[in-house]
């Protein structure tokens, strides 16, 4: 008898296309003989990010997961934000935390800019709450915030960090903030942080 490849597959869909299926998925959740379909749709949401088109599905997580409705994101190849955009939009915030699992699949994020001088909770993400970040490299240009800074996250609260590193993209790259800066991460309350690392400058009146 052969024995059964594990396959991977690349998920892709526009956010509203994403919108639509979790509004379906919902209300199949709502009629018990719909659990089937509703179970089908929410596998359909475990997002594989293909490094092609990458940075723009990386953005997309954004809007596709938080603390009440988290989601399952594996990362199939390297990242490299260098030329998506002239600076990195924190993912998640105070009001609207991220809190999926991100499994980077032993995979690299390449050309982290952020610069928000003027906001609190800055990196890749802003704000992690009952996140899972995992197997994850980071490499940072530039990270510029005020307070919780880091490259990974800004904060996190009840979250897991699990086989993560941050490294410097070159000699100048740097963590800059106020206070509460980090190079993994600014701040962390409650959370387990495990053979992980950060290799990078970071500069604050308070670390």
């Amino acid at each position: 008898m052969k024995q059964k490849k594990d396959r991977t597959f690349t998920v892709r869909f526009t956010e509203e296309q994403f919108r639509r299926i979790q509004e379906q998925a919902d209300k199949a959740m709502m009629t018990p003989s719909n659990y089937i379909r509703a179970a089908a749709l929410r596998k359909k949401l475990q997002v594989i990010l293909d490094g092609k088109a990458v940075a723009k599905e990386l953005n997309a997580m954004r809007e596709l997961s938080d603390t009440y409705r988290p989601k399952y994101f594996k990362i199939a190849n390297d990242i490299d934000l260098s030329d998506y955009a002239e600076t990195w939009t924190s993912i998640g915030n105070y009001n609207r935390e991220f809190g999926g699992i991100v499994d980077g699949n032993g995979k690299t994020i390449r050309g982290l800019k952020v610069d928000e001088a003027d906001e609190m909770y800055v990196g890749l993400f802003a704000y992690l709450k009952n996140a899972v970040i995992k197997n994850l490299t980071v490499e940072v240009e530039q990270v510029n915030g005020r307070v919780y800074v880091g490259a990974l996250a800004g904060y996190a609260n009840d979250t897991v960090i699990d086989n993560c590193g941050v490294r410097a993209a070159s000699s100048e790259s740097s963590i800059v903030g106020s206070s509460n800066v980090g190079g993994l991460v600014g701040t962390a309350l409650r959370t387990t942080i495990t053979n992980s690392y950060a290799e990078v400058a970071a500069q604050g009146s308070t670390l």
